[in-house]
């Protein structure tokens, strides 16, 4: 996919009117939409709950049988339908196996997998996903290296699936081979909060983060990857691992998922070896040196700034200033030191 398409862009000026609202403005918004996503399933809600409004939103539904389940609204993703139809075709396919536990993706009234719905804050309709409800808590709010050993365990059994399984005919997920993985490039002054100092730095940091993808890539033809394994996408219930959040998975590397799994346990080494140990217990963990591997955790934190400069969510757009500000002195002094880190004060 271009990275400055006409595509890409046209799905972010979509939510153009959505993105003047106020917090509170969004979140009414947001349960209208739902209620009338809703009416493409077959199931009668008695309560819709908001429980989550970040990169797209998410709600607890439950009906008039006791059943529970999660109605996810993409807001602020840039993917095309055949993206979100290798989402939910591969999430659908995981629920069949034991290793693993996700949410099964449920069929709308016309028989798909995958929704849409229009509201008049949007100019093109909002694909709509309808997952059963996975109980438990989220790993966030009670991290153990017993629950991260588990990730690395799911990690490698994601990585051991694909490596057999084909996407569907009309289904495709994005090639994670680019600097961008596919997003919108924003790292200019007029999407960022930042000196023109800082915003030649970030584009300096991309243009290495290229060099070391092409490097890595070399000779691989590349395997559907999670590619966002954090613990608010991870839940735990009886002590089991549950994995949601499929949306932003994409034809990547191993070791590519495992680096964005370590940029959110960085700093806490007893996790990260956890995690590590766990993959290990399955498969080989993927073969790279230090110094790219570094580069790829580093990666992440510039992946993450240019997708929240994009985010229409009222939330987020609050939080850019510190976040860009933040992101700047972490990545200056991985390439001091050569190491990422969270704190690179301490």
């Amino acid at each position: 996919m271009d990275l400055r398409s006409g595509a890409v862009q046209s799905l972010f000026m979509a939510a153009v009117k959505f993105s003047k609202l106020s917090v509170r403005q969004q979140r009414a918004a947001l349960l209208a939409i739902a209620e009338k996503a809703l009416e493409g399933y077959e199931l009668r809600a008695e309560r819709v709950r908001l429980i989550n409004s970040g990169f797209n939103a998410t709600f607890r539904v439950d009906t008039d049988k006791g059943e529970k389940f999660a109605l996810r609204i993409n807001i602020n993703s840039h993917r095309t339908p055949a993206n979100v139809q290798a989402e939910v075709a591969w999430t659908e396919a995981l629920s069949r196996e034991e290793t693993l536990t996700v949410a099964r993706p449920q069929r709308t009234l016309t028989g798909g997998l995958v929704g849409e719905v229009r509201s008049e804050y949007f100019t093109s309709p909002r694909p709509v996903v309808l997952y059963s409800w996975l109980g438990g808590r989220d790993v966030s709010d009670v991290e153990t290296p017993e629950k991260f050993w588990a990730t690395g365990v799911a990690m490698a059994h994601l990585h051991e699936h694909t490596r057999q399984w084909v996407l569907p005919a009309r289904a495709s997920a994005p090639r994670l081979d680019n600097q961008l993985w596919g997003a919108v490039d924003r790292l200019d002054d007029h999407h960022l909060p930042l000196p023109p100092a800082d915003i030649a730095f970030l584009r300096s940091i991309l243009d290495q983060s290229a060099t070391v993808i092409n490097r890595v890539w070399k000779g691989s033809e590349g395997q559907l990857i999670h590619a966002d394994l954090h613990t608010g996408n991870m839940k735990w219930y009886r002590g089991r691992l549950a994995i949601l959040d499929f949306d932003d998975c994409g034809v990547g590397l191993p070791v590519q998922d495992l680096a964005v799994a370590t940029y959110y346990l960085r700093d806490n080494q007893e996790y990260e070896s956890a995690l590590r140990e766990g993959y290990g217990s399955v498969t080989a963990l993927p073969l790279v040196n230090t110094d790219d591997f570094e580069w790829l955790v580093a990666h992440r934190n510039v992946l993450l700034l240019t997708e929240v400069a994009g985010w229409v969510t009222a939330e987020f757009k609050a939080i850019l200033p510190k976040y860009a500000a933040a992101s700047v002195r972490k990545l200056r002094a991985f390439l001091e030191l050569g190491h990422f880190s969270h704190r690179p004060s301490d």
